[in-house]
């Protein structure tokens, strides 16, 4: 497989159509939504998570899954809603 700068690019380098940009950006939108449920088929409430956010990784506990949301308990302070496909189980 490719590594992500060389897709990237690959993309910015050729002459692609709009038709050709809008079905990359629906392979890219199947792939997160792929990941999505896979994550959501892991992870139940009361799961210990983390993710990344602007100070840091966070790591708190799986208090409520939506369909594409989360919201994730921390000692930090309250609640994050945070998207699935960037939790990690800890």
């Amino acid at each position: 497989m490719n590594s992500v700068k060389e897709i990237r690019s690959a993309i910015v380098n050729s002459n692609l159509t709009n038709d050709d940009l809008n079905e990359i950006v629906q392979a890219i939108t199947f792939a997160r939504a792929q990941l999505r449920n896979r994550v959501k088929r892991t992870m139940t409430v009361g799961s210990r998570v983390q993710f990344n956010s602007r100070n840091g990784v966070v790591t708190g506990t799986l208090k409520k899954v939506a369909i594409k949301f989360a919201t994730v308990e921390t000692n930090m302070g309250g609640s994050w809603r945070v998207p699935l496909n960037m939790l990690e189980a800890v």
